[in-house]
């Protein structure tokens, strides 16, 4: 699955926007900036799709005071799914079990970016996986210091202790990073070749004091249930995605859209009315794939660098060079000459 079949919980869009206006931007220039409008962000249990979501976290992670989207405000209630979630950790038998649930649901706060890890005994290595480029390490860090929290929260009610978990994160300090307020809890790391944590915690399988069965099973049966709909919906937007891939790649025709949706209806059996259902269900509508497609498309095409603009145009269906760089201008903010050679 790629970046623009991905999504994210509208939350962390809402957290992102509300980053951005105390940064002293609104929402139109946000919605300019990462393609994300204000009735999305804060569309109740809505998904953001992942290229909106990699282009917002490269603007708000840039701000010299950034936020960690991971934890909410702190005047405010966790909001779904990270109700859910919370409820499942917090009642799980032991650590262990937590640590493979959080990696098992993160998919429900969001299918961008991964996370992994491994055991050998006492210790424990976590992975953080970054999607899309010009990232910087905020995202990682926000999350693994997530594992650390849980793991603290263990350690509390059950009088454990941790030693210093390491922390070895790729690139240089982010702008914002003399924000973050947990340097004295963490070995940092800088210039690493992946963004990973590093935990010694040898009683991660004995029994929680704060195990609630009834709870743990509750909760693990409604986020089952919020991940098999997940799959299923995204499942056919993937196939949607694929299908419109090939059809760009081998009938290019500058009335693309239209053709693409008779297309589409006639691969899938489906009238349009119940195509357009069937992606709505997962919050999108057919129009944000073809431009996705598109978008992808052109990308790939501009960094290969073997064709003109006019070249790539044609291909993509686009009726004349100007329409093409003003459709690939408006969606990403920078024109494909630029583009082009800002990845030569």
């Amino acid at each position: 699955m790629n970046i623009f079949q991905k999504t994210v919980s509208s939350e962390l869009a809402k957290r992102g926007l509300e980053a951005a206006q105390e940064a002293g931007i609104g929402p139109q220039e946000f919605q300019r900036l990462t393609g994300i409008s204000n009735i999305e962000a804060n569309t109740l249990g809505g998904r953001i799709s992942g290229d909106k979501f990699i282009s917002m976290l490269n603007v708000v992670e840039r701000f010299s005071n950034p936020c960690n989207l991971i934890a909410p405000p702190a005047n405010d209630h966790w909001a779904e799914p990270f109700t859910t979630i919370i409820a499942v950790l917090s009642n799980a038998p032991n650590l262990l079990t937590a640590f493979e649930k959080c990696i098992a649901y993160r998919a429900l706060v969001g299918q961008v970016d991964g996370m992994v890890f491994k055991q050998a005994g006492s210790d424990f290595e976590f992975e953080f996986l970054l999607d899309g480029s010009e990232r910087t390490a905020i995202s990682a860090f926000c999350s693994l210091n997530g594992v650390v929290q849980l793991t603290q929260r263990y350690a509390e009610t059950n009088g454990k202790s941790i030693s210093l978990p390491i922390l070895e994160l790729t690139g240089n300090k982010p702008l914002g990073w003399k924000y973050f307020k947990y340097f004295s809890e963490y070995e940092v790391r800088f210039g690493q070749a992946c963004n990973r944590l590093l935990l010694t915690v040898p009683w991660a399988q004995q029994p929680d004091a704060q195990h609630n069965a009834f709870l743990y099973k509750l909760f693990c049966k409604k986020a089952d249930g919020e991940i098999n709909q997940l799959n299923q919906s995204s499942s056919f937007a993937l196939r949607v995605e694929t299908f419109l891939i090939e059809l760009l790649q081998t009938q290019p025709n500058e009335d693309f859209g239209n053709k693409a949706l008779a297309s589409s209806c006639a691969r899938f059996a489906l009238s349009r009315s119940a195509l357009h259902r069937r992606l709505q269900k997962e919050n999108t509508h057919f129009q944000n794939i073809v431009v996705c497609v598109r978008l992808a498309q052109a990308k790939r095409l501009l960094v290969e660098n073997t064709r003109s603009l006019s070249e790539i145009g044609d291909l993509l269906g686009f009726s004349s060079p100007s329409v093409f760089s003003r459709f690939f201008a408006d969606h990403t903010g920078v024109s494909p000459s630029h583009y082009r050679y800002g990845h030569g």
